[in-house]
């Protein structure tokens, strides 16, 4: 296995980072990538000859105006502008969630002989049930006499914890935004040596963006694994309602404004009855004003990485923007309250209740749509753009490291090797509604099956970004997400509060520099 990476200069010891280091936020951990995870373990183990589920693979259909059957998370916005939106009428079930086998914290790490111990972070991502044990049968039939310990576990605190005691789980599928830090600091072995002689994984095949977000300086510490992405939804009865054409859902700023401004109704100008638009009501939160601050062409940390701008014209317009998307419908305080009342603070079922005509959430919101309400329809389109922006969205993504110290690298990149085969990307992003990694197996008739939904969010996966995902991620998004909260409640202007996020910022960013 590579050598384990030591930060230069004796700067830091692992054991002294991973003391040091805060608890990751609960905004970091489940709202910036759009998901949840269980805090929980669930394990399972399978062995060669004997991989079973106690479900067998989820069940899925769907029967929607389009021809594919089956949907994938991502984002929606297609390379123009003025792309057509697309129609979609639920009606029918998805299940594509798979529950574990059994239920005992993961506090330590046990091994079995020649065993290969795997956390992944959800039980919609098990390895013991559904999808995950189907894909497992074939890759332990390849490595005869290996035990398969897979557990759900999501706990980035417990895992440091673990890499410190000497006893991490060899492979750890979880949040991207970290593994630059962990990197430098000794978290996780960088992958590069395994990389180089992989059959399946090349980078030049792995989603630019998303590739970028886990290499430092030269190392890449992890690689991209169910990733995500957002699409606006626009919902169909209260399009109609306003007297809105449902074909020709926003395409720019200003005519979301004007949708925005037709479609809310407030009584008497304070009381909330209708929102238009909570910017930050999907998955994703309040950090996804990052996405008008790409369009115009902002880069948190561009170069190196290694200065923090976000205090510019761009930032400033971004927040500038999303806040008077709230102003228009009485508030941000008001648009939450309403939110917390009608739909218990969940921007998915606001939408699906019809209590908001728009939502900017994952492709994945889908199933909920079809889980729920069978009859609603709705369209959908890009994230709209501002005067001579550029297409962009936010896209959330789960990543596969090996820490440092793991008993068995050489097994866990072996399954990494496996789950980068085309055939099994495939397979996996479609019962796990995500994206592959590779753009050549995204871009295939076999994933997006002609799938209208799944074309579009391919088509914006070159420009898919993610939140700051550099040495002090965990860190930064906190202080990014109280910087744009304090702008929504009026208690500093834009670039006030984005000057001093910066330069908090920076801080957490110069602890790593050299």
């Amino acid at each position: 296995m590579p050598p384990a990476f030591q930060p230069s200069g004796g700067r830091f010891s692992r054991r002294r980072v991973l003391s040091g280091m805060l608890p990751v936020a609960a905004l970091a951990l489940l709202s910036a990538c759009g998901g949840s995870a269980a805090g929980n373990a669930a394990t399972g183990t399978v062995s060669a000859g004997s991989a079973t589920t106690s479900s067998g693979a989820p069940s899925v259909a769907a029967s929607t105006v389009s021809s594919a059957t089956v949907a994938a998370t991502a984002s929606s916005a297609s390379t123009s502008a003025a792309a057509p939106a697309v129609s979609t009428t639920t009606s029918a079930a998805i299940s594509a969630t798979a529950t574990s086998s059994a239920a005992a914290p993961a506090t330590a790490v046990s091994r079995a002989a020649n065993s290969l111990v795997v956390w992944m972070s959800a039980a919609a991502f098990s390895l013991t049930d559904g999808i995950g044990a189907d894909l497992m049968k074939p890759f332990l039939a390849q490595h005869p006499g290996l035990t398969l310990q897979a557990s759900i576990e999501s706990s980035l605190d417990k895992f440091k914890t673990q890499v410190a005691g000497g006893t991490p789980p060899d492979l750890f599928h979880t949040q991207g935004y970290v593994q630059t830090t962990w990197g430098v600091t000794g978290i996780v072995e960088p992958l590069d040596q395994y990389i180089a002689r992989s059959k399946n994984v090349k980078p030049t095949d792995i989603w630019k963006f998303k590739l970028d977000e886990l290499t430092w300086q030269g190392k890449t510490y992890a690689l991209p694994y169910s990733i995500d992405s957002r699409v606006i939804w626009a919902n169909d009865d209260l399009y109609n309602r306003a007297g809105l054409d449902v074909q020709k859902l926003p395409a720019t700023w200003a005519d979301m404004q004007t949708a925005v401004t037709k479609t809310v109704v407030l009584q008497g100008g304070t009381n909330l009855q209708q929102l238009g638009w909570d910017p930050f009501g999907g998955s994703g939160g309040r950090l996804t004003f990052l996405v008008p601050f790409w369009q115009q062409g902002g880069d948190f940390a561009p170069g190196d990485g290694s200065k923090v701008d976000i205090a510019n014209d761009m930032g400033v317009t971004a927040l500038d923007w999303t806040s008077k998307m709230y102003d228009l419908q009485g508030g941000y305080d008001a648009v939450t309250a309403f939110g917390k009342a009608q739909a218990g603070g969940d921007g998915i079922k606001l939408f699906y209740t019809s209590h908001t005509a728009h939502l900017y959430g994952t492709i994945a919101t889908k199933a909920e749509f079809l889980t729920k309400v069978p009859n609603l329809q709705y369209h959908i389109g890009q994230y709209p753009l501002p005067p001579n922006g550029k297409l962009a969205t936010y896209s959330g993504a789960w990543a596969l490291c090996i820490g440092t110290g793991a008993k068995n690298a050489d097994g866990a990149f072996a399954l990494i090797d496996y789950f980068y085969q085309p055939d099994v990307q495939t397979k996996w992003a479609i019962a796990q509604l995500r994206v592959p990694p590779s753009p050549s197996v995204a871009q295939s008739v076999n994933y997006t099956q002609n799938d209208p939904l799944l074309k579009l969010t391919v088509d914006a996966m070159p420009y898919a970004r993610f939140v700051p995902s550099v040495p002090g991620g965990e860190q930064i998004l906190p202080i990014l997400d109280k910087a744009v909260l304090t702008v929504l409640q009026k208690k500093a202007t834009s670039h006030e509060s984005l000057q001093n996020a910066q330069q908090l910022c920076q801080v957490e960013i110069d602890k790593y520099r050299k």
